[in-house]
C-alpha cells in the first residue's frame, strides 16, 4: 500500500514539474520607433488567436506574459501605429523588446466655403418687440421717471434647537 501512495505521488511531483517546465515567461518594453517614448495600453496577443491568451501594456508601456509552449507567433497592436508580428525565437531570455512605428494616413482634403445672407425678420413677433423697446429706451429709465416702486420677496429660515446639559433641558 505504501509503494502505491510513494509511486502515486512520484507520478505528481513529475507530472507537475513537466507542466511547469512547458510556461514561458515573455517580459518587455514596447515603445514608439519615432520618439522612443513607451507606448501605454498596447495589446499583446499570441497567435494564432484561437489561443486566446494575451495582455496589455500598462502605463510605462511594460508588459508580462506567461502561456504555455502553443503558440508561434505574437502579436502587437495600437490605434495609430502599425501592428508588428514577431516569431517566439526571437525572445532572448524571455525579454522581447519590441518598437512600434507610427501610421502615415493621409487625409483628403476639406474645403469649407460658404456665402453671407442676411437674416430676415419680416414675420418674426419678437424682432418687432424688439425694435420697439430699443425705440423707447429713453422714456423706459428710471430716471425718467417720477415714481419708482417695485416688489421684493425675502425667505428667512431659523431654526431652535433645545439645549441639554446632565438630562436637564430647559
Amino acid at each position: 500500500m505504501r509503494i502505491r501512495l510513494f509511486l502515486v505521488t512520484l507520478c505528481f511531483f513529475i507530472a507537475s514539474g513537466y507542466s511547469a517546465a512547458q510556461q514561458i515567461h515573455i517580459h518587455g518594453i514596447i515603445t514608439d520607433a519615432a520618439t522612443g517614448e513607451p507606448l501605454p495600453y498596447v495589446n499583446v496577443v499570441l497567435l494564432p488567436a484561437h489561443l486566446g491568451t494575451g495582455t496589455m501594456t500598462d502605463d510605462d508601456g511594460k508588459y508580462a506574459l506567461t502561456f504555455a509552449v502553443s503558440g508561434e507567433n505574437l502579436l502587437f497592436s495600437y490605434v495609430g501605429y502599425e501592428p508588428v508580428t514577431t516569431s517566439l525565437t526571437e525572445v532572448k531570455n524571455g525579454v522581447l523588446n519590441v518598437m512600434l512605428k507610427p501610421l502615415a494616413t493621409q487625409l483628403n482634403e476639406v474645403v469649407i466655403s460658404g456665402s453671407r445672407t442676411r437674416y430676415t425678420n419680416r414675420d418674426n413677433p419678437a424682432v418687432e418687440l424688439i425694435r420697439k423697446v430699443i425705440a423707447n429706451k429713453d422714456k423706459n429709465r428710471i430716471e425718467a421717471q417720477n415714481t419708482f416702486e417695485y416688489e421684493c420677496y425675502e425667505k428667512i429660515q431659523l431654526s431652535i434647537t433645545q439645549m441639554c446639559r446632565n438630562g436637564v433641558c430647559g
